[in-house]
């Protein structure tokens, strides 16, 4: 048996490293998810981004427990439309959107035109690329939308519903956590092209994955 002395200093000990591992904690991990989003300082290098104001924001997901939501502007000829959703648990009959179906405002004048899964390759090369999917949309006055997005799960990035959905059943099967979130840029095709568009896109979108990634406090 252990001597009723010894265990009262083991039991001391136990209790001071629980307390340094505490403190050593990040206090951002204290913060709600919807607090995380709107300290973010949304702009990375020569991006400047700006919140919308209330009921300004140009898209949105209908089960999304937080959200952040802006233009992103580089120069005159790159205006992003960002939209980022967050949700903390999803299930059979509540899971993010797909931005391919969800239309801004709900509009069913919005129609789906073509769509392709990319990969995005990051500085850091120990991690895998980013996986997102283009997405054309075509208003029925003729206008057409360059749409980016991705759902993540803390470093995991997955460009279609197919494999979200999948992951969210074994995540499901085997308790873990649900929570995710929905990354989508936008914007409005013009004399340059789609292919200039979709380029824009691509430049923001490895900025706003790390700053996910990284503050999101994920369950």
């Amino acid at each position: 048996m252990i001597p009723r002395s010894v265990s009262w200093w083991i039991a001391v000990i136990l209790l001071i490293v629980v307390g340094f591992y505490v403190r050593l904690e990040p206090a951002g991990r204290g913060m709600t998810t919807r607090d995380v989003l709107q300290d973010i300082t949304w702009s990375s290098g020569s991006w400047r981004c700006e919140a919308a104001g209330v009921g300004e924001a140009a898209y949105t997901d209908p089960i999304a427990d937080a959200a952040w939501s802006g233009v992103c502007v580089r120069d005159d000829l790159n205006r992003l439309s960002v939209y980022v959703g967050y949700v903390g648990e999803q299930g059979h009959d509540r899971r993010l959107a797909s931005p391919r179906l969800q239309y801004p405002g709900n509009d069913e004048r919005w129609s789906y035109l073509l769509g392709r899964p990319r990969e995005i390759r990051l500085t850091d090369g120990d991690r895998l690329p980013l996986r997102v999917n283009e997405t054309l949309l075509q208003y029925s006055n003729g206008r057409q939308d360059a749409v980016l997005y991705w759902y993540q799960r803390g470093p995991r990035t997955f460009s279609d519903e197919y494999r979200f959905r999948i992951s969210l059943i074994v995540q499901k099967l085997t308790r873990h956590p649900t929570d995710a979130a929905i990354v989508r840029i936008a914007t409005s095709l013009d004399a340059r092209g789609m292919e200039a568009a979709f380029q824009s896109e691509r430049d923001l979108a490895p900025w706003l994955y790390g700053a996910l990634m990284n503050r999101i406090p994920w369950n």
